[in-house]
């Protein structure tokens, strides 16, 4: 069974791809609020827990990069919670380590730029810090997402949780084709 890949589509022509990472459109703080626009954070919460499981993961859009590294993140942002962080401790936790200065794709010290096939040589120093600085913004939208499903009650999911979803925090221990950001 293969992994489940990014619906949306890059054209070159209106979206802009910086060392292979398109610059996706991400909803703005009103329609997170209202629930009105599904963007590409939004597809990497939904399709987490699916691809989690798979070892082997095929780019074959420049949008499977930006969602593997969507949930790389996530990832990441689980191994910081516990089963006892309050959702007030999760939302300062994940927003410090979303602004923190978090390698990103291009840089020497990116583990996964050969997966990425990331030529930073051809990227102009503009151009990377607006790939940085959209990668900073895509990580805090994502985070504010992730605390959002984390803390919803199971059994209830108008209500919020005290402590986060155990079938959340089970995916802590495991690795997206066993690698990490």
């Amino acid at each position: 069974m293969p992994a489940y890949h990014s619906t949306f589509i890059v054209d070159e022509r209106y979206t802009k791809v910086i060392n292979n990472i398109p610059l996706l459109a991400l909803a703005s703080d009103n329609s997170v609020i209202s629930g009105d626009s599904y963007d590409i954070t939004d597809e990497v919460l939904d399709l987490f827990k699916a691809n989690t499981f798979f070892k082997n993961f095929e780019i074959i859009n420049s949008s499977d990069r930006l969602l593997t590294y969507g949930i790389l993140y996530i990832n990441s942002c689980l191994s910081l919670l516990s089963f006892t962080t309050s959702k007030n401790d999760a939302i300062k936790k994940l927003y410090n380590f979303a602004i923190d200065s978090n390698v990103v794709p291009g840089e020497p010290n990116f583990k996964l730029n050969n997966m990425f096939m990331i030529n930073s040589s051809t990227t102009s120093r503009g151009d990377f810090e607006e790939l940085k600085q959209y990668l900073q913004a895509f990580r805090i939208v994502l985070a504010n997402k992730l605390v959002q499903r984390v803390y919803t009650d199971f059994k209830d999911a108008t209500k919020e949780a005290e402590v986060p979803s155990k079938f959340w925090m089970q995916f802590s221990k495991k690795k997206f084709m066993n690698k990490s950001l």
